[in-house]
């Protein structure tokens, strides 16, 4: 089973973190990309503004906020969305660390994330190795400047990124590794770099909707009940609309790309 843990975001990085998920809504006053070291940053999986703003960390209502913050994560589109990614990222990853900004260890609402984590398993969780992680899975691009100059889209280099995550991927227990590289409020693609070693897998899992896999090195097998394909270098494969597996024969990194469907209203 996956291990999610909780530490402050302003704590110094380390190995056994794993995979390291900021978990807040805003980005932590003071602290540079590079010195917080993220895997992920969902912000939608934090309490709503007004929800913060109503809560104001007041120690005595911590339960009052609990309770109110577990509504959001049964019913906000936005928060349970997030929810879903989360959950799907720590499939893919057998340690998850929650990274929160809160000066108080106890009373934060990473706290109540986690613990809503435990009491709600994911339904999945008897396949470890689960579907891919969804493409939001990697740090936000550097926001707005303060004169609401807005930010420079994110360059991503492929090649570096495979390479980082391949060997990711060899030090990792399940030998998996992946990244988002195209993601936020607004995109209507979502893409998500995936490492995987040779022998290692994704067990099966529904289809995200509209899909498809591209191999950006290695040689892997997508399987369904019935049907297999062998995808090699450059193939490019519209994924199918039921219940699929991933399998690498040898290093592999894929490049999946989901259309996301926004929510009415």
């Amino acid at each position: 089973m996956p291990t999610v843990q909780l530490k402050r975001v302003y704590d110094d990085p380390a190995p056994e973190d794993g995979y390291r998920i900021l978990v807040d809504r805003l980005w932590p006053r003071g602290l540079t990309h590079a010195r917080a070291d993220l895997d992920l940053w969902l912000k939608d999986v934090a309490p709503t503004p007004a929800l913060r703003t109503e809560w104001h960390h007041e120690p005595e209502r911590f339960e009052e906020f609990a309770d109110a913050y577990r509504a959001e994560l049964d019913g906000e589109p936005d928060t349970r969305d997030a929810l879903a990614e989360l959950r799907l990222a720590i499939r893919v990853h057998d340690v998850v660390t929650l990274l929160f900004g809160a000066r108080d260890l106890d009373v934060n609402h990473a706290v109540v994330l986690r613990d809503y984590l435990l009491a709600h398993p994911d339904p999945r969780s008897d396949a470890p190795d689960g579907e891919q992680p969804s493409a939001d899975t990697s740090p936000e691009p550097t926001p707005a400047a303060p004169d609401g100059t807005p930010a420079q889209p994110q360059v991503n280099d492929l090649a570096a990124l495979a390479v980082e995550h391949l060997e990711r991927a060899h030090r990792a227990p399940a030998g998996r590794s992946a990244t988002s590289i195209a993601h936020g409020r607004g995109h209507a693609l979502r893409q998500t770099l995936i490492a995987l070693t040779a022998g290692s897998a994704l067990a099966d899992h529904d289809a995200p909707g509209e899909a498809t896999l591209q191999v950006l090195r290695g040689h892997a097998r997508l399987t369904t009940a019935t049907e297999s394909w062998d995808l090699a270098d450059g193939a490019l494969v519209a994924i199918p609309h039921e219940r699929h597996g991933l399998s690498a024969i040898e290093d592999t990194v894929v490049l999946l790309t989901v259309v996301v469907t926004p929510h009415a209203g």
